[in-house]
């Protein structure tokens, strides 16, 4: 198991921390923190990407092997690592791992001042480099204004023969879900003006997403609701499968024994949350497709595959 330990976090692997002293001039500096955060703020791009913002701003990239199949026990981790200072400057993050790669694209909002507005980082990791940061919208846009919450909705592409984008929801204050697409790397953009795709999410604890359309989203009486969009959504259109009704597909996913202090796709019916004692926990909905409540077995609150994330 892989396992973040300190205050603030530090990695505690001899190996990592010769590599942060090798990669010193490898991080990308948000500059001055905007807003206080108390605990870590953990990021999953889908498909094995994961970070993590510490409360003092550090950002740490890392990678899980063989990500769809935990159950197998034939996983592992890449890092993470330290790649970035000063985040702790954005009120909400989102990461999208690009395609089956380790690049990810990163979607911050600044509300501080002049600086105020979202921006885009691309990590290359080939490279071990960063391009950004680039400012893309303006907080006064529509979808970017009272945003209480921004979610990672992978990268893919649901029709074939049409290119993988990225994509993002934002929930802002008055409970609409809107839909942003981002074609291309850093040097890309927005495929349309976000569009408003639901509304009445405002109330959900958790909501997270992935690239087909699925949304999972955790009531306050700890249910689990499934929502899946249709593909011919795939440029914003509000057409949702089952005429838009949430199915159940499970329970305690709020308060109760687990205690889940957020859920997270990560992607291909894979879903990731971070329990109240900090483990990093591992589920597969394989009734994500059609809303079944059918889960690989796994113990109660998850299988741990890391643990000191929160």
């Amino acid at each position: 198991m892989h396992k973040f330990t300190g205050a603030p976090r530090r990695l505690l692997s001899l190996a990592i921390i010769a590599v942060l002293a090798i990669t010193a001039a490898l991080v990308a500096t948000a500059g001055p923190a905007s807003a206080a955060r108390t605990k870590n703020l953990v990021l999953n791009g889908q498909h094995g990407n994961f970070a993590l913002i510490t409360p003092n701003g550090d950002l740490y990239i890392g990678y899980r092997t063989g990500w769809a199949t935990e159950y197998l026990n034939q996983s592992s981790w890449i890092g993470p690592v330290k790649r970035g200072e000063g985040w702790d400057r954005f009120s909400h993050v989102a990461m999208v791992g690009v395609g089956m790669t380790y690049d990810n694209l990163f979607v911050a909002i600044d509300t501080s001042g002049s600086d105020a507005g979202v921006y885009v980082y691309y990590w290359h990791q080939g490279t071990l480099s960063w391009d950004g940061p680039r400012y893309v919208a303006a907080l006064s846009n529509s979808g970017w204004s009272g945003v209480s919450k921004l979610i990672s909705g992978g990268h893919g592409t649901v029709i074939p023969g049409l290119p993988a984008a990225a994509y993002f929801y934002t929930i802002t204050g008055n409970g609409d879900l809107y839909w942003h697409r981002w074609d291309g790397d850093y040097y890309g953009g927005w495929n349309t003006t976000p569009k408003v795709i639901g509304g009445g999410w405002g109330g959900f604890p958790f909501v997270t997403a992935m690239y087909d359309g699925t949304f999972w989203a955790a009531q306050t009486d700890g249910q689990l609701l499934w929502y899946q969009r249709h593909a011919v959504a795939y440029n914003g259109g509000d057409y949702w499968m089952n005429d838009g009704a949430a199915k159940v597909v499970g329970s305690g996913w709020y308060g109760g024994p687990c205690g889940f202090q957020t859920v997270l796709s990560g992607g291909s019916g894979v879903i990731h949350a971070v329990d109240s004692a900090g483990r990093l926990r591992y589920f597969r909905h394989p009734g994500s497709t059609y809303g079944t409540p059918d889960w690989d077995p796994v113990p109660l609150c998850g299988a741990t595959i890391g643990t000191g994330w929160m």
